[in-house]
């Protein structure tokens, strides 16, 4: 997707949901990590930041889907491979990164994680016919909630079909996040066809929202490394108010 046909309104959401990535994550690490006992506002505030970042992380990346398969054609799988295997690379460092120094916190399956293997499966779902994609679709929620809701397999971990047993710090389960977010590939193609994208635009130049610029350009790059910054300030702030 070139500047020129750029959606903007798309870049401000993504810029939106990492500030408030970054604004949870300090929450996080603040009450868990270094026992601070209130954080501004209250948990139930807390948690609606989460899940408003999460879902608009899930939106914004199948509505660029379409995007890239526009630009990308035919080579989409390749590209999504490439994203797939960078993302793998990072969500492995953190899983490891949380069973050394933080056991009680293990991050098993992720939001890169789940964008990993999401990545990596999507271009052939998408492919499929679409009675298929829906067959596929009622098959894993009987899978999950009928036959394995109450499992502790190993097995089923591995294909991230979460239950009840299961723990992760943080955890998006392909069943049944990659399946309903699904829908928004299919919303935008909606949009696209009947000429409705002209009411999302923003005429604005990119100079009026340059601070969101910058976040979203660098958007990966900040998912990786907010954390580990915050936890230094915190180590040294905590350090220094002993």
């Amino acid at each position: 997707m070139n500047t020129k046909n750029r959606l903007e309104l798309l870049d401000i959401f993504r810029a939106i949901a990492i500030i408030f990535m970054i604004l949870f994550h300090t929450y996080y690490l603040g009450i868990n990590i270094f026992d601070y006992q209130k954080i501004i506002f209250s948990s139930q505030i807390w948690f609606y930041i989460w899940k408003l970042s999460a879902i608009l992380f899930f939106i914004i990346a199948w509505i660029s889907y379409f995007f890239a398969k526009l630009k990308y054609g035919a080579q989409i799988n390749k590209k999504y491979l490439k994203k797939s295997l960078l993302l793998w690379f990072f969500a492995i460092l953190i899983t490891l990164f949380t069973y050394i120094f933080f056991p009680s916190q293990l991050i098993i399956f992720w939001v890169l994680h789940f964008f990993a293997v999401s990545f990596l499966i999507l271009p052939f779902f998408i492919g499929l016919n679409y009675i298929i994609q829906i067959l596929i679709f009622f098959l894993a929620l009987f899978a999950k909630y009928l036959l394995f809701e109450n499992t502790n397999y190993f097995l089923l971990y591995i294909f991230w079909i979460s239950n009840q047993n299961y723990f992760s710090a943080d955890y998006y389960p392909l069943i049944p996040y990659f399946f309903l977010i699904t829908l928004w590939y299919y919303l935008w193609i909606l949009i696209n066809k009947y000429e409705l994208k002209k009411y999302l635009s923003i005429k604005k130049e990119y100079k009026s929202v340059k601070f969101l610029q910058i976040i979203w350009k660098n958007s990966l790059l900040i998912y990786i490394l907010h954390q580990p910054i915050i936890f230094l300030i915190f180590y040294v702030v905590k350090g220094l108010v002993k």
